[in-house]
């Protein structure tokens, strides 16, 4: 015999999961949802004079509602990344970070870091910080919107400088305080990026540059996503569309001006890493479809 999940004990995995706040605030909205559901269905059916199908329909409905909450898992950014952070490092054979690597290296090779102040906004565990220290910055600061991530990079880089940021991704910047702005696959994840280009232009100074990769819009459009394991549970890392016109068009009228540009397209060439995760038909149904775009600008 089935037997259905007390109330109590959906309260109690959703506490665990997300917390105390988030569960009051889920279970707000899925009360709220199951009661449009029951006025929906329930005066439809009544009116057809069928309150089986009415029940069978409004039970099946609640039971849908339910798995979204259990199972969708799209916590807030800063929390995802608190739980991806154990592992975020244990990577192989990830495709958007060999992509990214690709146009970071590239892009680094045209900017002279020795001596200068460099800040790298949502810079996670420190996947980039090797090669930028070894550039020879007079300093290095990361923020982060996920505390998990900053003390990963914390056990990697005991002395550097760190500051939690809040999911708008806007850091405490000085007016023209910077030479360097370092930003990798992170402004997908903030949801408006007007202000935070804009926080980062006034911040650097003039002749200072921008270093910018990030999960191409069109990626995301096609239903790219960024996907995690936690404890045998699968979770998304939420992102936002950033058309790239809109935000090339943000930074040309905030000062910047574009040095080099580019994409890295999922073609022939990248068929492997999908061979290897079994994964060919995702290949076929993403082949031609640009996953990582780069920007390299600089202040005027």
């Amino acid at each position: 015999m089935a037997h259905s999940m007390a109330p109590s004990t959906v309260a109690a995995m959703l506490r665990i999961e997300f917390g105390i706040r988030k569960v009051k605030l889920a279970l707000r909205g899925l009360k709220k949802s199951i009661l449009f559901t029951v006025i929906k269905y329930g005066a439809g059916f009544v009116w057809l004079r069928n309150p089986v199908g009415s029940r069978r329909v409004i039970i099946g409905m609640i039971i849908q509602k339910l798995r979204r909450v259990l199972e969708g898992r799209t916590p807030r950014i800063g929390v995802a990344y608190d739980l991806w952070s154990n592992s975020y490092d244990d990577q192989p054979g990830n495709l958007v970070w060999d992509m990214d690597e690709e146009l970071f290296e590239r892009f680094l090779a045209l900017v002279d870091l020795r001596g200068k102040t460099v800040v790298d906004i949502g810079c996670g565990t420190g996947r980039h910080w090797p090669v930028l220290l070894a550039s020879g910055p007079v300093s290095l600061t990361g923020y982060d919107v996920s505390r998990g991530m900053l003390d990963k990079l914390l056990s990697k880089f005991p002395q550097a400088r760190v500051g939690l940021i809040g999911e708008d991704g806007i850091a405490p910047l000085f007016t023209g305080s910077v030479d360097i702005i370092v930003s990798t696959l992170a402004l997908a994840h903030m949801p408006n990026p007007e202000p935070v280009l804009r926080n980062w232009a006034r911040a650097l100074k003039p002749g200072g540059c921008l270093l910018l990769t990030d999960f191409h819009p069109a990626a995301l459009s096609h239903g790219a996503k960024r996907t995690f394991v936690h404890e045998n549970r699968s979770f998304v890392a939420r992102s936002f569309v950033h058309p790239l016109p809109e935000v090339s068009r943000l930074l040309i009228s905030l000062g910047l001006e574009v040095l080099d540009s580019g994409e890295r397209v999922v073609d022939e060439s990248v068929r492997h890493y999908y061979e290897q995760k079994g994964a060919l038909r995702a290949y076929e149904q993403s082949k031609g479809v640009p996953m990582v775009y780069g920007l390299l600008c600089i202040k005027k």
